[in-house]
């Protein structure tokens, strides 16, 4: 029972630290795809035109959360957005979101394709720390 409620806690923590990290305090902590997807959202908002240069974020979508441990949190979807040549394109993503001490940190993997159609993934990582 003490090691459930340590992983309850730590999840609530993680939750509560991105919501006040991505969304400058936020009173509600994501335990669902929707609310996960209002996470993902913001977290998008603020770092994919920077991550993925030449791409304009439009939206996201969560369809499976998975806890990976006791710290990380796999969420994964498909995320909308203009690509390159201004075309709206969505692909598959997946994100590893990890508590520490004093950071979170989110591991961000997008599929994309390359100018013959090829399948490829690229990644961004950001540290928000306390």
């Amino acid at each position: 029972m003490f090691n459930f409620k340590r992983k309850t806690m730590k999840k609530l923590f993680l939750i509560s630290f991105i919501y006040i990290s991505i969304l400058s305090a936020n009173n509600s902590f994501a335990q669902s795809n929707s609310e996960w997807t209002n996470v993902m959202d913001n977290w998008c908002e603020k770092y994919f035109s920077t991550c993925f240069s030449g791409r304009e974020y439009i939206k996201i979508t969560v369809t499976e959360t998975k806890d990976i441990d006791d710290q990380t949190i796999k969420v994964s979807g498909y995320v909308t957005y203009k690509n390159y040549a201004g075309i709206q394109d969505t692909q598959e993503y997946f994100a590893k979101v990890t508590a520490y001490n004093n950071s979170v940190e989110v591991k961000f993997n997008k599929k994309s394709k390359n100018w013959f159609g090829n399948d490829y993934w690229e990644d961004c990582t950001k540290s928000l720390s306390k």
